[in-house]
């Protein structure tokens, strides 16, 4: 569910004050509107938040401060913070004077210029450097860890943290930009698409090492973040690896983990003298705590990989009990000496394991050790919610793939191969007793899957960049014998499927839930497409509406100018008349983003609001990557600003 308009002017506290940190004061307006804008790939929010629970939250970050503020520790903390930074000061100054040394083959002792050998000189003063770097680090720790104790976010609740973090950063999956992991990782992180399937974790990508230090020291958060090691060459991977394990074996809670692989890994060799890639150390410290995992993503980079990590899984005899979900975006391999290839057979051994997502990379040429989703050894059958995804493979492997999962209750096919018109053969029907959405995403023809299912508990069905027509939709509903309470439209070439979405109308009548979203399509005739939709939508018979009579919410969204003839108006009145005049009576709920909506409509829609006979959001603009580095770029800073 979208979140409503939340900005300053809805809060009316636009000019209240944030203490954030010493002389460091923000307006709340500027808090939301600017400062923790977080860039979008779609315009859904993937985190609902009512008005009231925002407000309450950002109220409780506001008024935070001000318990240690007036409080009669105040004083002595800023002092103590005063003289770290002092003492930080003056040992960087000393580290300015060894570096200003290490150029010059003498130095000052009582008075006396004294020479000593270019060996020793270096020597000593890299050692003395040294020494004092590691003070500063000290001090520096020092006062990060005063800072944090002295927070507000500190003696925040939990919830409150996670209502706040939730809503500002409701990004499903890191964009296609250094934003994840280690300051420096050079390595951009694959991104996945995924409009319809909101995660259970939340990642905080654009934010300051401060903000990172805080959620990394509040233990009922840290399970809901991503462990994403950087593969680089050097003590750097060491660095994180140690970091990691600690993370892991100071907090009991089950371990959500996202894993990704570089390129081919960097050789590492350990004590014993065997040889490991980095990535593949990795994933071994990390199966020692196998039985607290309790989801686990796997994304590897777009080209060829040694298959260690999956060697390295193979090998535990560890149970996953705790496991429940997990995400494998694997790429294709080369055959690279291993008799056996992975199985992945522990993962049979995950009584819980009901959430799958199978990602298969098509490869840039011809591999002759592709492997065959088939081929790993997951609990198919107790699955429950599947994605097949990937153009490794056309529609009739992924059939194979849906056959073996008969219990599934979600199933999401995207972009896959549809196959070629010459090609196509008759696959036997798939019967999903238990399946209650069905999704497809980037999949120029959906009546090919269509055509083979039976779904006789199918509730919901969600089109994202997804073709189809009306006869074939119509007839998998009539065969499973299905009553469709959802259906969710968007991003697809409207005028192609004009007639099958009117179909669609006409024939479905026990939708609760209807979606029509055009934001980023580029289909220049959406709008008459749009039109024909709300008109439906208007038709009445004896005050009851003549399509989609038990309608309760529907969601427009729609960058074209506003349609003529009032027709928002007359689509928002018929429906409302008619939940008015229904035993029980109830309310429609309406969700428009149509930035060019006129200033009349919108009022005759806040009215209905404000009478209480519908209810109306008016949802915020998408925020896109490019907003972002724009407004950046205007302040003279960036999005990958890791000082705070």
């Amino acid at each position: 569910m979208p979140a409503p308009v939340l900005n300053s002017s809805s809060l009316n506290v636009d000019d209240e004050i944030i203490l954030l940190s010493t002389g460091n004061t923000v307006t709340l307006g500027a808090f939301l509107d600017k400062e923790w804008s977080q860039p979008a790939t779609r315009s859904e929010p993937l985190i609902s938040m009512c008005v009231h629970t925002a407000t309450d939250a950002l109220t409780d970050l506001r008024n935070g401060p001000s318990v240690l503020r007036h409080s009669s520790q105040g004083g002595e903390v800023a002092r103590l913070e005063e003289q770290l930074f002092y003492e930080v000061r003056r040992l960087k100054w000393i580290r300015y004077r060894i570096s200003k040394a290490l150029d010059t083959p003498w130095f000052w002792s009582h008075g006396e210029q004294t020479a000593i050998t270019t060996d020793a000189r270096e020597h000593c003063l890299h050692a003395l450097s040294a020494t004092v770097h590691s003070m500063i680090v000290s001090v520096e720790r020092q006062i990060t860890e005063l800072r944090f104790h002295t927070s507000a976010f500190r003696r925040l609740p939990v919830e409150t943290l996670i209502k706040i973090f939730r809503y500002l950063y409701p990004v499903p999956a890191p964009p296609p930009v250094d934003c994840f992991g280690c300051d420096d990782d050079p390595y951009p992180y694959l991104a996945f698409k995924q409009p319809f399937l909101a995660p259970v974790h939340f990642a905080i990508p654009h934010v300051c090492k401060t903000w990172r230090g805080i959620v990394n020291n509040c233990p009922d958060l840290v399970p809901g973040l991503r462990i994403t090691p950087g593969v680089l060459p050097g003590q750097l991977e060491y660095v994180v690896l140690q970091d990691t394990e600690t993370w892991a074996a100071s907090n009991p809670f089950p371990l959500k983990i996202v894993l990704q692989i570089g390129r081919d890994g960097y050789p590492c060799v350990l004590e014993d003298g065997s040889e490991m890639t980095s990535t593949a150390i990795f994933m071994n410290r990390l199966l020692t705590y196998a039985s607290r995992w309790k989801s686990f993503t796997l994304f590897t980079r777009i080209g060829t990989y040694e298959p260690d990590v999956l060697a390295e899984i193979d090998k535990t005899t560890d149970s996953f009990d705790l496991l429940e979900e997990m995400v494998f975006a694997i790429t294709p391999y080369e055959d690279c000496g291993y008799e056996e290839r992975p199985t992945l057979a522990p993962f049979a051994r995950a009584p819980r394991l009901t959430k799958l997502t199978v990602d298969c990379v098509e490869p840039s040429r011809p591999f002759p050790y592709l492997f065959d989703p088939l081929e790993f050894h997951f609990p198919w059958e107790q699955l429950q919610s599947l994605t097949c995804t990937g153009l490794a493979y056309d529609i009739l492997k992924w059939f194979e793939v849906i056959r073996e999962c008969p219990n599934l209750e979600t199933l999401h096919v995207k972009n896959v191969k549809a196959l070629r018109n010459n090609s196509r053969s008759r696959a036997a029907t798939i019967t999903l007793p238990r399946l209650k959405c069905l999704m497809l995403t980037l999949f120029t023809d959906g009546d090919q899957l269509l055509k083979v299912l039976t779904c006789p508990r199918l509730r919901e069905l969600q089109f994202f960049q997804a073709m189809w027509t009306g006869r074939t939709l119509d007839a998998m509903i009539q065969r499973s014998k299905c009553i469709i309470r959802t259906v969710y439209i968007a991003d697809v070439h409207f005028t192609a499927i004009k007639m099958a979405l009117i179909n669609l109308i006409r024939t479905t009548q026990g939708v609760e839930d209807f979606t029509f979203d055009s934001w980023d399509t580029e289909d220049w005739g959406v709008a008459a497409v749009l039109r024909d939709v709300c008109q439906y939508l208007s038709l009445q018979t004896h005050g009851t509406p003549l399509y989609f009579p038990d309608l309760r919410r529907l969601t427009i969204r729609c960058p074209a100018p506003e349609l003529e003839g009032n027709v928002y108006r007359t689509l928002a009145q018929a429906r409302v008349e008619a939940s008015v005049m229904r035993i029980p009576r109830t309310r429609m709920e309406f969700r428009f983003n149509i930035p060019q909506m006129t200033t009349e409509t919108r009022a005759f829609l806040s009215r209905l609001s404000s009478d209480g006979l519908a209810e109306v959001y008016f949802e915020r603009m998408p925020i896109t990557v490019d907003d972002v580095y724009e407004e950046f770029s205007s302040d003279g800073e960036g999005p990958m600003d890791v000082d705070g």
